[in-house]
């Protein structure tokens, strides 16, 4: 977060990553979510996918991370919540954007999305944070 003030209309500088299968392992043993699909590539073609699909709960970490990292220590995460709108696929882009939405008493309030390469909303949500006194 930069010393300037924040407005409503703000954006956050977006994360732009592409997971990999070592992303997806890593993920899979921190929750243990081992559901085939996001490790074995020939289930998730089974089941109508291109390619292993990353775990929705993944994507949200990774709006957390975003929301997390831009605040440093001028406040604190309180509240987040996504939709799962599209699936999202291990090395192909994705990039995790946020819009400040209000600001007052202490509080900021966002807007949060992941986007794949053609800039469709996969991930759609509200982030809180609570600023520091």
């Amino acid at each position: 977060m930069t010393d300037h003030a924040i407005t409503s209309g703000t954006e956050i500088p977006p994360l732009r990553l592409e997971p990999t299968l070592r992303d997806i392992v890593r993920y899979a043993g921190a929750s243990g979510d081992f559901y085939e699909m996001h490790y074995d590539l020939e289930f998730a073609r089974r089941l109508g996918h291109p390619e292993l699909s990353l775990h929705g709960l993944f994507k949200t970490a990774l709006l957390g991370r975003l929301v997390t990292e831009w605040i440093g220590g001028h406040g604190r995460l309180t509240s987040l919540s996504v939709r799962y709108r599209r699936m999202d696929y291990r090395n192909t882009p994705l990039t995790c954007k946020a819009l400040v939405e209000s600001t007052g008493g202490g509080r900021m309030d966002l807007r949060i999305w992941t986007e794949n390469a053609d800039g469709e909303a996969t991930t759609t949500g509200h982030a809180a944070i609570t600023l520091n006194a």
